[in-house]
C-alpha cells in the first residue's frame, strides 16, 4: 500500500490544492476508513451510479483479497442489476 499511497501523494502535490481540491491527510483518512469498512463499501457504492465504477481503485489500493471483492462486488451489481430490471419491466 505504501506505493500506491506515495503515488497518490505525487498527484496531489501537483494537482491536490488548486484543481482537484484534495489534500494529502485525506488519502491517509480515506485509506483507514476503506481498511475499516471496504468490503461494504464495495458492496453499497455498487448502487451508485457514478461512484459504481471507480470503487474498484481505493479496493485494490487497499490490496483487497480479490475473492472477498468478487463476492460482494457481485453481489450488490446483482441487486443493483435486480431492481433496475424490475423498474424497467414494470
Amino acid at each position: 500500500m505504501q506505493l500506491d499511497v506515495q503515488r497518490l501523494e505525487k498527484i496531489i502535490e501537483k494537482w491536490g490544492g488548486h484543481i482537484l481540491r484534495v489534500k494529502k491527510t485525506d488519502i491517509y483518512r480515506a485509506d483507514a476508513w476503506f481498511d475499516k469498512y471496504g468490503y461494504w463499501t464495495v458492496f453499497f457504492c455498487r448502487f451508485v451510479p457514478v461512484i459504481r465504477s471507480l470503487i474498484s481503485i481505493p479496493a485494490g489500493m487497499s490490496n483487497m483479497n480479490i475473492r472477498l471483492f468478487l463476492l460482494f462486488t457481485t453481489l450488490g451489481t446483482l441487486i443493483w442489476n435486480t431492481i433496475l430490471v424490475y423498474l424497467g419491466a414494470t
